[in-house]
């Protein structure tokens, strides 16, 4: 039987050929990543599968400057050279330093997908992720302020997401929310809108652990409730939203009522970006689109432990795998690939350009 690892070789050949012809408005669009100390075959890997695609939109990579001007190393010509010919941009900017790197990530994607003037951005993680189709093309209009991937575990089965919201917001919340289904963190679409609100309550719930500051612990806890089990939090507890439904609108004074109450058990000033009709503040204020998308269902397919063997990676690929390509449970094409440990390690020939 092929392996989920014969697949992602067989992609990598796909990557010869010319690109596919995209249809979706591409200067409206951009992926977002950070790239940070990654080895050559990850860039070719990224970059080349989604190039591969057809996307020819916007590929914003960012890495963090560091803070002494002497530690900064330049990127390897290789790496260089990728990057160029994928026409993706490399960029060093500030990260916050006072949260972990990959919840600082998000105040940095609201300011670019802000900045670009972007209709809808992506936001991925990096080493792990792979690009089967164009990811905007199954991207409904209007445009929804946050499509949330869901993985297959709720809450309180998932370790990492449960111990991290037990350890800083108390049993009450993990039990308010552990039958819902776990948010993809990892993989998020948004609209500058959506960016903007994740870059306002992500940090705040990690600084805002309840264990005292500065301890061994509270440390450890920031890093499990790091960006996933905050963005949980955030979704199902101060915006009651439960995922049950492929879509939900959220009405305006709910929305600022939920950022608000955030900020404040966080013990943060109320945001000035809430204040006096800022277009943030009047944005929120017209409500907020969220979309949920079942594992296996949507745009996002995270694979988790399907390609560590097993039964259980047996029965995935009988069922989701077919001429190479990972299929969603209605055998459609899934447009990304999160958590595929294989596609880091494709053939060399990701390094081409994508221009024909």
């Amino acid at each position: 039987m092929a392996t989920l690892f014969g697949a992602m070789l067989s992609i990598a050949v796909r990557a010869q050929q010319p690109p596919m012809e995209s249809k979706a408005p591409e200067a409206r669009h951009a992926v977002m990543a950070v790239a940070w100390g990654y080895p050559v075959t990850a860039y070719a890997a990224f970059l080349g599968s989604l190039r591969r695609t057809g996307y020819s939109g916007a590929i914003l990579l960012f890495e963090p400057r560091p803070q002494k001007k002497q530690h900064e190393q330049p990127p390897s010509k290789e790496v260089s050279e990728i990057v160029a010919m994928h026409g993706a941009s490399a960029q060093r900017v500030d990260f916050p330093r006072d949260i972990p790197l990959y919840v600082g990530r998000f105040v940095v994607y609201a300011r670019a997908c802000r900045e670009g003037g972007f209709l809808a951005c992506m936001s991925a993680d990096f080493r792990d992720v792979y690009f089967q189709e164009n990811p905007f093309l199954r991207l409904p209009s209007p445009t929804p302020d946050l499509v949330l991937p869901l993985e297959s575990k709720t809450i309180g089965k998932e370790p990492h997401n449960h111990l991290g919201v037990l350890k800083c917001y108390g049993a009450d919340v993990v039990q308010a929310i552990s039958n819902r289904t776990v948010a993809c963190a990892g993989v998020l679409i948004g609209s500058p809108k959506g960016f903007e609100v994740l870059s306002e309550t992500l940090p705040a719930l990690v600084r805002g652990c309840h264990l005292s500051k500065g301890s061994l612990a509270v440390r450890t806890a920031k890093q499990l409730i790091a960006d996933q089990a905050a963005l949980n939090v955030f979704v199902y507890h101060h915006l009651g939203l439960d995922g049950s439904k492929h879509e939900a609108q959220v009405v305006g004074d709910d929305v600022v009522r939920a950022v608000q109450t955030t900020l404040h058990v966080a013990a943060s000033s109320v945001s000035p970006a809430l204040r006096g009709g800022s277009s943030l503040g009047s944005a929120l204020r017209e409500g907020l689109r969220v979309r949920f998308e079942a594992a296996g269902a949507g745009i996002v397919y995270t694979l988790g432990s399907a390609h560590k063997g097993g039964k259980a990676a047996e029965a995935f690929q009988a069922e989701h795998m077919k001429d190479g390509y990972i299929l969603n449970a209605d055998q459609t094409l899934a447009p990304v690939l999160h958590q595929c440990e294989p596609c880091g390690t494709p053939r060399r020939e990701h390094a081409l350009p994508f221009a024909a």
